[in-house]
């Protein structure tokens, strides 16, 4: 004969006696057992842990950046530096070429230049320049200068005319 139980009475599944269910109870809405908050608090500390991790990397890395930067413009104001200094010998320098005693000295010691005993000057003749005429082939101081006022006139409209011919062959 078979008798069924109620099912409080059941035999436990492990032979240990009738099965007993909690009592059930309402919770509050947002209730996590504790298992779940020390997963939850788990989770948390290893995103925050992570996180930091990260940020000091970043940190780290901004550094190196900026210390790289830090050498770079030293090397730069270190190469400033030399080329400035290198100008200013090379304008000791052309200084040094360009002076006139040392001028002196190469053009006695290398071309054998020496010094003259006296200077002379020379000046030109104060005479009237003398220009032909065509028609009849004399020298004349007056028609000198008297060519020279037709070859530079003083009023604009002249000179405008005396070169307009000329120019309207070269465009």
């Amino acid at each position: 004969m078979t008798t069924t139980m109620p099912a409080e009475r059941q035999a436990h599944p492990a032979g240990r006696g009738p099965r007993v269910r909690p009592p059930l109870r309402v919770v509050p809405e947002g209730y996590r057992t504790p298992q779940a908050r020390r997963r939850r608090a788990r989770i948390v500390t290893v995103i925050s842990v992570v996180a930091a991790c990260g940020l000091l990397f970043g940190l780290a890395g901004i550094h190196v950046l900026l210390t790289e930067g830090q050498f770079r413009l030293q090397r730069l104001q270190t190469q400033a530096n030399d080329a400035e200094a290198q100008y200013v010998r090379l304008r000791l320098q052309v200084a040094q070429l360009e002076s006139p005693q040392r001028i002196v000295a190469d053009a006695q010691e290398r071309l054998g230049m020496v010094a003259p005993s006296a200077l002379t000057y020379l000046t030109p003749p104060t005479a009237p320049a003398t220009v032909s005429t065509p028609q009849t082939g004399a020298a004349s101081p007056a028609a000198a200068s008297a060519r020279a006022r037709a070859d530079h006139p003083t009023d604009p409209t002249q000179a405008w005319a005396t070169a307009k011919p000329a120019l309207a062959s070269n465009p």
